[in-house]
């Protein structure tokens, strides 16, 4: 007996058939099993990429209500690397040829926040306006965005440059300086007395 298979060719039936079946499939399945295994990484690649995106969503609002909480303070605390007093560096992680300050310990400072002048309102948007004008090359893309926060945080904070650059958390500094953004833009400011 006999049957016909996928190709239109006769293959025997029962363990010959089974066997002869095995042997096609042994040939023809590595653009198969490649072909099989592509689709399953896109498969999962997929669900991760939705997971990412669902849990990045999730963070985003997490983190605008805390920035609109955050909004509502007269202040904010921010920590400070303390660094060596003797001015000792030590090699970047990255780039060797390049020396860091030697951090010995953090300092936690307040610092009151100030409104935004229209001036500064400009400068600041000039400064976010690179993003765009930059976006294709990621270096400039960063190096904007920390030089919008420094000049923020001088704005808002009264962060000197030099305070800036020992911050120990960016998130912190980031977030503090997101409130101060949104309640310029999206609250009123408090009449003085």
């Amino acid at each position: 007996m006999s049957s016909e298979n996928k190709d239109n060719t006769t293959q025997p039936e029962g363990l010959e058939g089974a066997q002869a079946a095995a042997a096609q499939q042994q040939e023809e399945p590595i653009e198969t099993t490649a072909t099989t295994a592509t689709a399953t990484a896109n498969t999962s690649a997929s669900g991760l990429g939705e997971y990412f995106d669902k849990m990045t969503k999730l963070y985003g609002e997490e983190y605008v209500k805390q920035v609109i909480e955050m909004a509502n303070q007269d202040e904010f605390t921010v920590t400070l690397n303390i660094l060596d007093p003797s001015g000792k560096t030590e090699p970047d992680p990255i780039d060797p040829e390049v020396q860091r300050p030697i951090v010995t310990g953090t300092e936690d400072k307040k610092y009151k926040i100030h409104p935004l002048n229209p001036m500064d309102f400009q400068r600041a948007e000039k400064l976010r306006a690179r993003f765009n004008t930059d976006a294709k090359d990621r270096d400039k893309i960063i190096d904007n965005q920390i030089a919008v926060y420094k000049f923020l945080a001088f704005c808002y904070l009264k962060m000197i440059p030099a305070e800036f650059d020992r911050l120990y958390d960016w998130g912190q500094l980031k977030m503090a300086v997101d409130a101060c953004d949104f309640k310029t833009l999206y609250r009123p400011q408090k009449k003085k007395q």
